[in-house]
């Protein structure tokens, strides 16, 4: 793995990739109200099923 890839993006990215177009859709739209990339609004979301809270002040800032 490359030093500059974090894992977390690497799950956000297979994430996405498997959504039904549906799915896509409604993640876009989502983001989008929230003021939020699509990938920054999965990562959020991943993070919080997986029950742990972001780490840094700039994504508490973004929730």
């Amino acid at each position: 793995m490359n030093e500059r890839t974090n894992p977390s993006d690497l799950r956000t990215a297979y994430v996405t990739v498997r959504m039904t177009p549906e799915e896509r859709r409604w993640l876009d739209k989502a983001a989008k109200e929230r003021g939020h990339s699509i990938s920054s609004y999965a990562r959020y979301q991943l993070t919080r099923l997986a029950g742990s809270e972001p780490k840094n002040k700039e994504e508490k800032a973004k929730t």
